[in-house]
């Protein structure tokens, strides 16, 4: 997904190994900041309107999850809905 300001892309990569995905934040310049770092399937990034956080989907511990954190890496994870449906 493309940030709101044009210059940034979230993307969930996939480990060739585990098929898991993970979320990054892609700039412009070439630079890359990884946001999640577990081993769980992080998948389908989007982007608050203001650009400063992303909000991407999960399954952990047999729940659903809706999990944002800030765009530069900085900060934890929020937990902002739980689900037991996907």
């Amino acid at each position: 997904r493309v940030a709101p300001d044009g210059r940034r892309v979230a993307v969930a990569r996939l480990d060739p190994r585990t098929r898991r995905g993970d979320i990054y934040v892609l700039a412009d310049g070439g630079s890359s900041q990884r946001l999640t770092f577990d081993d769980d399937n992080d998948l389908q990034p989007v982007w608050t309107l203001d650009g400063q956080h992303v909000i991407w989907g999960t399954e952990r511990g047999g729940a659903w999850l809706l999990v944002r954190r800030r765009a530069d890496g900085s900060g934890t994870e929020d937990i902002l809905h739980r689900s037991e449906y996907s």
